[in-house]
């Protein structure tokens, strides 16, 4: 809590001390701070030490928040819950320094005794539950510290029946602990816990608990390595696919390296985003750190570069619009949609992942950087890699939006030639920039930019199957797409776009190229059907007037009574006989037609 601390002289020291000592002053609790019962509902007088404060005021330091701390969300009744000094004491687990002490707005979780009776245990059980559900504890994980805080807790009570095994799951331990206090309503219980656990969006695990759902690091688990992370897949239970992080080599700085992106992770905007990999758990263990993302099947942009799953990517220019839109929409996403902005400092193909329907997301937030005001721009170390660092950035050490827009520019130019940003070898064997950009401006300015692109098939339009169609070519396509990377390379960042611009011109790049092919595509899939129908409805048209034609003939059956005027209907005629045959037929009684026409003409 951040309460006001104003400054007053101490006057009451002898005249010998002339000098005025400051102290701090808390104007609006001065003597004993008052915080509700999480036993009752009575307000008690609690001392400044389970409060997280020293009890002498003249050392007093305001507690904030580290930036890599949980967030604390307003859980039920507008309350935050937070455990008591003692009994945090008895908690054995290393990664409980990270969970913020108490404060005079949260309803502590207080000691287990073992004298509560059952109203009691129920009250107690809830808000400990609450207090793991608000910082994202796992079942496994919950249950862990738990029975490891009742074994200590009660250690002194011979008779107590809790703990008295070691139990495999959360739900086992509820039922031998409902039952041993003589609780009453289990089932409602679970079906609240688990209810808001699927809130939770990142999720606190254990160690054993990842180390289980990867069969031990098997190294045959193994989608992704880079030069100091492996990516692990784990089957993690009521979860989607996911992949553990663990790093090859454990220093001091790897948890903090794990705790900075999960601050940054708290920013991002929320998992409904379909451009980011977001994370879904980790693990403080100060032996092994670990991080669980989302998998992406479909592994980085940098494999796809390389032909590791085919050479479709150079093959269709509209393939790689569409992951540049997704890549600059990301960039845009993480800058003004979130909580806060955050700027990643080293988007680069290696760190663009593809997932299933081969969408491009942007992962692996451990450099990136959440601006608070305008001091956390000015950033030191610089951090970046070759080729895609912006170079007023590593002259000025400001970081700014469009530094992240730098780096986009050059994927797209990587995209649109299929040269690596920086590639020493280039200068070496063929006397070229071995940096992309200076190529690409090079080429450019000598009209020579059909040179080092790489336009791919023309794409057809029109239906596979059917000689009706057209086809379009890709170097247009990939012209403009040089020319919206050089804008983003611009080396005045007035004139540099940011994220969401470029991604705003993309879009109507891929309306004037591509939308068009797919619009005639669509329209020649539209006359196909009429077409079709048409034909069809003709056709049962013609057999409808068919069948009524025979069920007509049908049932003019033959009339072979004799009749009083000893005429008869023609009755002998042939069924295949036709209507102007029946009509020249003479009937008896009757006379023909070209008699009648030869007596009229007689005189």
């Amino acid at each position: 809590m951040d309460s006001e601390i104003t400054l007053r002289p101490y006057y009451h020291l002898r005249p010998g001390f002339e000098n005025h000592l400051l102290i701090l002053k808390e104007p609006e609790f001065q003597i004993f701070p008052k915080c509700q019962s999480a036993r009752d509902e009575r307000w008690i007088r609690l001392p400044r030490d389970q409060q997280g404060r020293d009890l002498n005021p003249m050392y007093y330091r305001p507690i904030k928040e580290s930036p890599w701390e949980p967030a604390r969300p307003v859980m039920t009744y507008g309350h935050t819950y937070a455990l008591t000094d003692d009994m945090r004491a008895k908690f054995p687990h290393s990664g409980l320094h990270l969970i913020p002490r108490a404060t005079l707005k949260d309803l502590l979780v207080p000691e287990f005794t073992g004298y509560e009776n059952s109203r009691e245990c129920e009250k107690w059980i809830t808000n400990y539950s609450e207090w793991a559900i608000m910082y994202g504890l796992s079942a496994p994980l919950t249950l862990e510290l738990l029975v490891n805080y009742l074994k200590r807790a009660l250690r002194y009570l011979q008779y107590h029946p809790t703990p008295k095994k070691d139990y495999a799951t959360w739900e086992d331990f509820l039922r031998d602990f409902f039952l041993d206090m003589k609780i009453k309503g289990l089932d409602r219980f679970k079906e609240w816990y688990w209810k808001k656990r699927k809130e939770v969006p990142v999720i606190w695990f254990s160690h054993t608990e990842l180390q289980v759902a990867t069969n031990y690091f098997d190294s045959n688990r193994v989608v992704g390595e880079s030069a100091y992370s492996r990516l692990i897949k784990a089957d993690m239970p009521n979860m989607t696919d996911a992949v553990v992080k663990r790093f090859k080599k454990v220093t001091n700085t790897s948890l903090g390296r794990v705790l900075r992106e999960i601050s940054v992770h708290r920013y991002l905007p929320s998992q409904q985003t379909p451009h980011l990999v977001h994370l879904l758990g980790y693990c403080t263990s100060v032996e092994d750190p670990l991080l669980v993302y989302e998998f992406m099947p479909n592994g980085t942009l940098r494999e796809h570069m390389k032909g590791k799953f085919g050479n479709f990517l150079w093959r269709s220019a509209p393939i790689r619009l569409a992951i540049c839109i997704d890549i600059a929409t990301a960039v845009g996403e993480i800058h003004y949609n979130g909580t806060l902005p955050v700027y990643h400092r080293d988007i680069k193909p290696s760190n663009i992942l593809l997932d299933r329907k081969y969408r491009a997301r942007i992962g692996d937030f451990g450099d990136a950087l959440v601006i608070r005001g305008d001091d956390d721009r000015h950033c030191q170390p610089v951090v970046g890699s070759m080729g895609y660092l912006d170079p007023i950035y590593r002259q000025t050490g400001r970081c700014d939006d469009k530094t992240d827009v730098y780096s986009l520019g050059v994927i797209l130019m990587e995209l649109a030639t299929g040269y690596k940003a920086w590639d020493p070898y280039r200068q070496v064997a063929h006397g070229m920039n071995p940096f992309l950009v200076g190529l690409v401006l090079d080429r450019v300015e000598k009209n020579e930019t059909e040179s080092i692109i790489r336009a791919g098939e023309p794409y057809n339009v029109g239906a596979s199957s059917s000689n009706v169609g057209y086809q379009m070519d890709g170097n247009q396509l990939v012209a403009e797409l040089v020319r919206i990377a050089l804008w983003c390379c611009c080396p005045d960042l007035n004139l540099r776009p940011r994220a969401s611009e470029v991604a705003t011109a993309l879009i109507r790049l891929k309306e004037q190229w591509v939308n068009p092919a797919y619009q005639a595509l669509r329209d020649i899939m539209e006359l196909r059907e009429v077409v079709k129908e048409a034909v069809e409805t003709t056709i049962q048209t013609n057999r409808d007037a068919e069948t009524v034609k025979m069920k007509g003939n049908l049932t003019k059956a033959p009339d072979t009574t004799p009749k009083k005027d000893g005429k008869q209907l023609q009755s002998q005629a042939a069924p295949n006989q036709s209507i102007e045959g029946r009509k020249d037929a003479k009937t008896p009684g009757q006379p023909a037609v070209s008699e009648k026409k030869a007596k009229e003409k007689k005189p």
